[in-house]
């Protein structure tokens, strides 16, 4: 009778400790938000920007710009044709003032690049007036691209000094 030999406990045993190292080595890296902190905005801009609510269903207006959103984000057509609308509803809406309808429709697109863009040209246009500045920020919260995301904020800041000093 032959002699049995082990199954090949030794190879789960070494893939389990090679995993285990792996993990261990990343922890540190894991987990670090790549977003600057806010605290480059000035405090008194990011609470106005923070109290921002948007409710699209509060008059018939926001129903309609809600309705055309999800008409854009819905169906079954291609990612980046349901994007393209995405950007230029977003973009309609900013130049209408409605930047609560183009916040909303910036989070709905899936590209990040383009969602970068479409933040930043949000941030940008909301920066001119300095009543909508607040919305400026909410345009440029969540760009992904640290070194956009930073230089956004430093614009707004820069324009948040300009506004208080009038």
């Amino acid at each position: 009778m032959p002699k049995q030999k082990a199954t090949g406990w030794k190879v789960p045993l070494i893939f389990c400790a090679l995993i285990i190292t792996i993990v261990c080595i990343a922890h540190p890296f894991i987990g670090k938000s790549t977003k600057p902190a806010p605290d480059i905005l000035p405090p008194e801009l990011y609470a106005q920007a923070k109290a921002l609510v948007i409710d699209l269903d509060a008059d018939e207006e926001g129903r309609t710009w809600k309705s055309r959103i999800t008409a854009a984000a819905s169906g079954f057509g291609d990612v980046r044709e349901k994007d393209l609308q995405l950007c230029r509803l977003a973009l309609s809406a900013v130049e209408k003032g409605r930047f609560d309808a183009a916040c909303t429709a910036s989070v709905l697109v899936r590209e990040v690049q383009q969602r970068d863009a479409l933040r930043q040209d949000i941030a940008d246009f909301a920066a001119r007036e300095c009543s909508t500045l607040p919305w400026a920020v909410m345009g440029a919260h969540g760009i992904e691209n640290t070194a956009l995301h930073l230089a956004t904020n430093k614009a707004l800041q820069t324009r948040w000094q300009e506004c208080s000093s009038r």
